[in-house]
C-alpha cells in the first residue's frame, strides 16, 4: 500500500483564500445589517443569524469533501477525504495514463467544487467526455478509465503513480490517444469574471435586502408609535416608554455617523451616534425634518410626514401622565 499527497497549486490557493475572504464578508454584513433591526424584528433577526451559520457549514462540507491524498491498495484506488472518500476497485480499471497540457480540451463544471479547496465533483471534457474529477492541481492529471466511467486524479509523482497501479493491474493499458492542443484546462480562467458577479449579486442583494427592510411610514396607534416597513415587522414603540418628544434642530444634527445599519441617500435606518445626542436609533425615509423620541430604551430619532401634527399628536396622548414636554 503505497499514499501519494495532493499537492495544491496556487490557484487552489487563491481559490481557496478567496472563498474565505468572501464568506466572512457576507457574514459580516449580514451581521452588521440584522445589528440595525429592531428588537421587534425577531422572525428577520433569526432568518440573518442563520446565514453566516450556513456560511460557515458549507466551507466546512467544502473542505471536508476536498481530496487529501490518494492511496494505492491491491484491491482499489482510494481518494482520502475527511468526508465520504471515494474508491476505484482496481479490478473494475480498464485503462490508465497521463492527461498532457491541453489534453482534456475545454472543460466544463456539472455539479461540484472548482477552486476552493480543491477540484472536484462531475465535470464534462470536449476530450474525454463525463468524467469525476478529484484532484487539488491542475497539472500532472491522471486519467483512469473504468468500467463504470472515468476518473480524473492528480496524485504526486504520477509517472510513479501510474507504474505502481499497472504493477497491480497489468492488464490496464494506456487510455486513447489525447489530441493536445492550445487550451489547456483551467478551471481559475474566469476567477475575475466569477468575483465580479460575487460583488454584483452581494451588492444588489444588500440593496434589495435595505430596499425590503426600509421604514416608510410612521402612525400612532393602539398605544404605540408604529414605524412601518415596507416590508417585514413594523417596530412598535409603546406611548408609555416615551418621555419626551420634540423637533430636532440645525444644531442637533453636527457630528451624526452611523454605526450600524443603513445609509443609501435619504433613507438611513439602524443605530447611530452624535457628538449631541449620544447613540440613537434613527428611522428616515426622508432628509427631515427629524423628530426625537427620548424612550426608556433609549433615544429614536424618525422623520414624519407631517412632523409638527405628529409632534402635537403624540404630546397630547402623554399629557394625561405627566410627560410629553418639550425637553
Amino acid at each position: 500500500m503505497s499514499r501519494y499527497a495532493a499537492r495544491r497549486d496556487r490557484g487552489l490557493l487563491l481559490g481557496s483564500g478567496v472563498s474565505i475572504l468572501l464568506a466572512g464578508a457576507v457574514a459580516a454584513a449580514v451581521l452588521g445589517f440584522r445589528a440595525s433591526l429592531p428588537e421587534g424584528a425577531a422572525t428577520e433577526r433569526a432568518v440573518l443569524g442563520a446565514v453566516p451559520v450556513f456560511l460557515l457549514l458549507g466551507l466546512v462540507l467544502t473542505v471536508a469533501l476536498a481530496p487529501r491524498g490518494y492511496r494505492l491498495r491491491p484491491a482499489a484506488v482510494e481518494v482520502e477525504r475527511p468526508l465520504s472518500p471515494v474508491k476505484i476497485p482496481v479490478g473494475q480499471i480498464r485503462a490508465a495514463g497521463l492527461v498532457p497540457e491541453g489534453g482534456l480540451g475545454r472543460c466544463m463544471r456539472l455539479f461540484g467544487v472548482g477552486g476552493a479547496f480543491g477540484y472536484y465533483g462531475r465535470y464534462w471534457s470536449s476530450r474525454i467526455g463525463s468524467f469525476r474529477l478529484y484532484a487539488t492541481s491542475r497539472r500532472g492529471l491522471v486519467h483512469v478509465v473504468t468500467q463504470g466511467g472515468s476518473f480524473v486524479l492528480s496524485p504526486e509523482q504520477p509517472e510513479r503513480f501510474l507504474d505502481e497501479l499497472r504493477g497491480l493491474a497489468p492488464s490496464v493499458v494506456e487510455p486513447a490517444a489525447f489530441e493536445p492542443g492550445p487550451r489547456a484546462w483551467r478551471p481559475t480562467r474566469h476567477v475575475p469574471l466569477a468575483l465580479a458577479v460575487v460583488l454584483v449579486l452581494l451588492i444588489g442583494g444588500a440593496m434589495a435586502g435595505s430596499w425590503v427592510f426600509a421604514p416608510c411610514s410612521v402612525r400612532v396607534d393602539d398605544g404605540a408609535v408604529v414605524i412601518e416597513r415596507r416590508h417585514g415587522s413594523e417596530a412598535r414603540i409603546p406611548l408609555a416608554s416615551i418621555a419626551r418628544v420634540r423637533l430636532l434642530t440645525r444644531a442637533d444634527f453636527p457630528g451624526w455617523r452611523r454605526v450600524s445599519g443603513v445609509a443609501l441617500g435619504p433613507v438611513n435606518y439602524g443605530h447611530f451616534r452624535s457628538r449631541l445626542l449620544g447613540a440613537f436609533e434613527l428611522y428616515a425615509w426622508r432628509t427631515g425634518p427629524y423628530v426625537l423620541l427620548e424612550t426608556t430604551r433609549g433615544r429614536v430619532v424618525i422623520t414624519p410626514d407631517d412632523p409638527e401634527s405628529f409632534v402635537t399628536e403624540v404630546r397630547s396622548l402623554l399629557e394625561p401622565t405627566g410627560t410629553g414636554g418639550a425637553g
